[in-house]
């Protein structure tokens, strides 16, 4: 009877191959590992801190306008608008029927004050409603979690306290446009969405008037809901008083 004799496998070469081949791949796991955290690592805590990270802008108070025996010619009130931050909302247009729904207008009307406003980073809120009453606040606020990329921030708004007495002489605000965003006179500091001296003194003296505006950074969720409040903000300098010869009473 014949026996069949096996020939001797020798796994040496081949345990030796696979022992390279995992030692390869742990090196460029290990590689790859060192470049992201060592070389690349502040480039990603960058973009980690600044996707949770959100700067909040507050707009100075404007400075005040007095004839020559102190008495106010233009003065401050405080205001509030209803903004939409991209950023924090996954449907534009469903966040702008939500709070159509709620304050009971006219969704396309909402939609064509957003889009008058095209040029604009995702983080950079963008002005829905202005000066609105505090009834509309609170209807928005008591909806906010259904409302994601709402928010309602305040700001000074102008007020003459005596109506069109010398209205030729103080001018008026309003909202830059893009002719004045490209001037020398205001790029760089002034925003879409700012309000600026459009005639009168309120525009000779905008620069000495319109005073710094202050950030704060916040943490939000996912939200987009604000969580806490990082220390040492940059407070809002308000603008340089103005007084003038005339007598308001002449």
């Amino acid at each position: 009877m014949f026996e069949y004799e096996k020939n001797p496998i020798n796994l040496v070469p081949r345990i030796n191959g696979a022992t390279i081949f995992v030692a390869i791949c742990f090196l460029v796991l290990l590689g790859r590992l060192w470049v992201l955290q060592v070389i690349q690592g502040e480039t990603y805590k960058e973009k980690s801190e600044n996707n949770r990270v959100k700067i909040v802008y507050e707009p100075p108070p404007r400075g005040l306008i007095y004839d020559r025996n102190g008495d106010i010619l233009a003065k401050n009130r405080p205001a509030f608008n209803v903004e939409l931050i991209v950023s924090d909302t996954p449907d534009v247009d469903l966040s702008l029927r939500g709070l159509a729904d709620v304050l009971g207008q006219d969704v396309n009307d909402l939609r064509e004050r957003f889009e008058r406003q095209p040029d604009r980073r995702r983080f950079v809120p963008r002005v829905i409603l202005r000066d609105v009453s505090r009834e509309v606040v609170g209807k928005v606020l008591s909806h906010r979690p259904y409302l994601p990329g709402i928010v309602v921030r305040h700001y000074p708004a102008r007020v003459y306290p005596h109506g069109e007495l010398a209205a030729h002489v103080l001018g008026y605000l309003r909202e830059i446009d893009k002719r004045q965003l490209e001037s020398p006179r205001f790029s760089g500091y002034y925003r879409k969405g700012d309000l600026v001296g459009q005639y009168g003194l309120e525009s000779k003296w905008e620069e000495l008037l319109q005073g710094r505006r202050g950030d704060q950074r916040i943490i939000v969720n996912v939200r987009g809901i604000k969580t806490q409040e990082l220390p040492d903000p940059t407070r809002a300098i308000p603008g340089h008083n103005l007084k003038l010869t005339i007598d308001k009473d002449v």
